[in-house]
């Protein structure tokens, strides 16, 4: 996946998204306000738990204001 987005010219790939150094993550919090989000972390630390997942699409995006810049739909089996 990084060989492919470090070919789009106007992409510059910060450091903790190079190989070996990524993390997957969701944001979930980006709109909430600061009592939101404390009440959000809470409920996430009382019902958090370790669960599988199947990745089908990778994206590249831009925000302030969010932009879709990139899709790419991964076949199964990649």
């Amino acid at each position: 996946v990084y060989a492919l987005f470090e070919k789009v010219p106007e992409t510059k790939i910060n450091q903790r998204y190079q190989p070996m150094s990524m993390i997957p993550h969701v944001t979930v919090g980006k709109k909430l306000t600061k009592d939101q989000m404390l009440t959000a972390v809470t409920v996430m630390q009382e019902h958090f738990v370790p669960f599988q997942g199947e990745v089908v699409e990778i994206g590249l995006s831009k925000v302030n204001p969010y932009e879709d810049l990139v899709r790419i739909r991964l076949e199964k089996g990649m």
